[in-house]
């Protein structure tokens, strides 16, 4: 390999970070991505020249699925990528990782089902808002079986592995409010929008595909709202429009490790202002209570689920399994954690 730049091996360690704890087991096609692109100098150095939240696998990945679509040969698939990367580095430039992963649905399911009822959901970094309508989906737990409202053959079903001592859902939730923010919220009537949220799924998760097809069916259906924010501005308006007779969640999924520290400061602070319950699904590092509340992500290929801050389940990224770290719903704490310090 040729000589790299510093900023070229943190970029290549980043990809084979990716390779080795995100995709290995999961995904072959982008494990060998991966671990390719980390050692292609001249691809390091193009990646090098885009501002650094252009640089994340995912969003490359999916550029290409979009543009040159499956391949089996990694090596390939890159030779083209850096034939063309004119094109593809404007569709990186004017794309971002707004993976809307209804899956993860199965792993918040549980939590919500054990909060007081009813619930107004407020999610941040909605995307499509798939997430928002956890009610309407089918789910598997092991042997029992979970109907959403208005259940039929063409309703996704989300199977998820659940520790054997853990909370398993009798009843749906009771979803009486719900709305998202999202700093460019996806039209999912907009057939290029659909388009670029399959190319977000991994190349070989065909049944990921199928359901995330039939999420955005029964989403184009309810249409629940999505407004116009950044993290860390004010989006009290949307709050206030919450019932009062709900129980406030305001969650969010593979969120925070995309954006610095003080834009998570500031959604902190605006969070411990409100009447809500916190809901975080993040990666492994990116919420730490027993030091600063926000650190740098950690890559690590599962999530943590944390209600209020404090750490509820391990859970898969797409929603595959969870492992309860607490079983009774008194043990999750009622109010928001004071504000961390973030020194």
């Amino acid at each position: 390999m040729a000589k790299i730049t510093s900023k070229e091996e943190v970029i290549a360690q980043q990809y084979c970070r990716f390779s080795s704890n995100e995709a290995a087991g999961v995904s072959a096609r982008y494990e060998a991505l991966a671990l390719s692109a980390s050692r292609n100098s001249e691809l390091l150095k193009k990646l090098a020249l885009l501002p650094p939240e252009k640089v994340q696998p995912n969003l490359l990945f999916g550029v290409l699925q979009m543009m040159i679509g499956d391949m089996e040969s990694a090596e390939a698939k890159l030779d083209i990528a850096l034939s063309r990367w004119d094109e593809v580095s404007d569709e990186i430039m004017h794309r971002s990782t707004q993976t809307n992963e209804p899956g993860r649905c199965a792993t918040l399911l549980p939590l919500l089902a054990k909060l007081p009822q009813p619930l107004a959901l407020l999610e941040v970094g909605a995307s499509a808002g798939l997430c928002l309508i956890p009610d309407f989906y089918d789910y598997k737990y092991g042997k029992v079986t979970l109907r959403g409202k208005n259940s039929s053959v063409n309703t996704p079903v989300f199977q998820c592995d659940v520790t054997p001592d853990g909370v398993i859902p009798t009843a749906m939730p009771e979803i009486v409010w719900r709305a998202g923010i999202d700093i460019e919220p996806v039209d999912i009537e907009n057939a290029g929008s659909r388009e670029w949220l399959e190319a977000l799924v991994w190349p070989e998760h065909k049944v990921r595909r199928e359901n995330l097809r039939r999420a955005i069916e029964i989403s184009r259906n309810i249409r629940p709202e999505i407004h116009r924010f950044r993290l860390e501005d004010d989006f009290s308006s949307v709050i206030e429009t919450a019932p009062r007779n709900a129980t406030l969640i305001i969650f969010h999924s593979a969120v925070l490790a995309y954006v610095d520290r003080r834009t998570r400061a500031q959604f902190a602070e605006r969070l411990a202002a409100t009447r809500c319950i916190w809901i975080s699904n993040e990666a492994v590092g990116v919420i730490k209570p027993s030091r600063s509340l926000f650190e740098p992500p950690v890559p690590q290929g599962s999530f943590e689920l944390r209600c209020n801050g404090q750490l509820v389940a391990e859970t898969a990224p797409h929603g595959q399994w969870m492992n309860w770290k607490i079983n009774d719903a008194t043990q999750m704490p009622a109010t928001f954690m004071k504000t961390p310090s973030l020194t």
